[in-house]
């Protein structure tokens, strides 16, 4: 197999799995950015990252986060608050909130199914 065909079989099982994932996380009302905007925040001591921050760990412009973040504050769920940045009031943080914890780790048992299983399946196991 040549190094474009090893390529192109890598993109394909990405692009599988992602929309195996996503297509998981839809009952949970969770989209595969919105579980990586949880995610990232849970990772953090303080549950909290500077929007600027979040931008870089996931894979959208900044207009793209800024209205996924409305959408996902708009659905009232309360999985993440907005804080303004107190030394500069353009900055914004979000924050985990123990509800944003717990549909984690509901979101985290469908992701860790998904990927166990479509690693077994593409002998990455």
């Amino acid at each position: 197999m040549s190094a474009i065909e090893k390529w192109t079989s890598l993109c394909n099982f990405q692009y599988q799995v992602k929309n195996e994932l996503q297509a998981s996380l839809k009952p949970l009302d969770l989209d595969l950015n919105e579980y990586f905007v949880l995610y990232w925040l849970n990772k953090e001591a303080d549950k909290t990252l500077r929007f600027n921050e979040l931008e870089t760990k996931i894979d959208l412009s900044q207009s793209a986060l800024s209205r996924m973040i409305g959408r996902m504050r708009a659905k009232d769920c309360g999985a993440i608050e907005q804080i303004v940045c107190e030394d500069d009031k353009r900055g914004r943080y979000l924050k985990l909130t123990a509800l944003g914890k717990t549909k984690l780790e509901e979101a985290q048992k469908v992701v860790d199914e998904v990927l166990t299983e479509s690693f077994k399946q593409g002998g990455l196991n």
